[in-house]
């Protein structure tokens, strides 16, 4: 696999970009939402479905989030609602969108 589409979920903002895992070159100009008010897994969900759906994409998705990650499980919520304490990340975004998350 030499393409992933690449999410970056932050406290203020979401980007996503399809990647060469190769090179590390952008594919796609990078394209961004705001990150909802109320972060809370539900309304982040929704959000990255948003974005993901903008791209021809149909693979394994690349996350990076904002919290210490142990067993799929967001363990803090420094800058996301608390209600993602003990939430899989993977399955939250991944039952919402229909794609794989690592």
């Amino acid at each position: 696999m030499a393409h992933v589409l690449g999410v970056d979920i932050g406290g203020s903002g979401i980007k996503a970009a399809i990647v060469d895992t190769r090179t590390g070159e952008l594919l796609t100009d990078r394209r961004r939402l705001d990150t909802p008010k109320e972060s809370t897994p539900d309304n982040m969900a929704k959000t990255v479905q948003k974005l993901v759906s903008t791209f021809d994409y149909d693979g394994l998705i690349g996350c990076c989030f904002p919290s210490v990650i142990i067993n799929g499980e967001a363990r803090t919520a420094g800058n996301i609602d608390d209600e993602w304490l003990g939430t899989h990340v993977a399955d939250t975004f991944g039952k919402e969108t229909g794609h794989s998350y690592v």
